[in-house]
């Protein structure tokens, strides 16, 4: 009497999971599929962060080359040979340290213009 009972049961709890076991599978599937797709919208979130960073930095660093180049040239020309100086055709007839010191002075334009007081008081 106790096979019949055992046999039912066993019938019972094969057709629960013939029949669950679909439903698992495709909620465990949807469950990795959004997994899936945020990691890889994070990533790609991530991507274009780095690739903007770096079009940031390689258009700062062109900056910074002009921006350190016309701080650097007035000492260039005030620690360049006077032989090499007379040389170049781009400065024929002109002094160096003249040139260097208004090159200098040019930067700084609250030192060039003297219809500005400084403010005493």
């Amino acid at each position: 009497m106790a096979a019949p009972i055992e046999k039912d049961l066993l019938d019972t709890i094969s057709a629960i999971a013939t029949l669950v076991t679909p439903f698992l599978l495709l909620g465990l599937g949807g469950l990795g599929w959004i997994i899936q797709n945020k990691i890889q919208s994070s990533q790609s979130k991530d991507l274009a962060k780095d690739t903007r960073i770096r079009e940031l930095e390689d258009k700062l660093r062109e900056d910074r080359i002009k921006t350190y180049n016309a701080i650097l040239e007035p000492f260039f020309l005030l620690f360049t040979s006077e032989e090499a100086f007379s040389k170049d055709p781009k400065f024929k007839n002109k002094n160096k340290n003249d040139l260097a010191m208004a090159k200098m002075l040019g930067f700084y334009p609250e030192f060039t213009d003297t219809s500005k007081k400084p403010i005493v008081g």
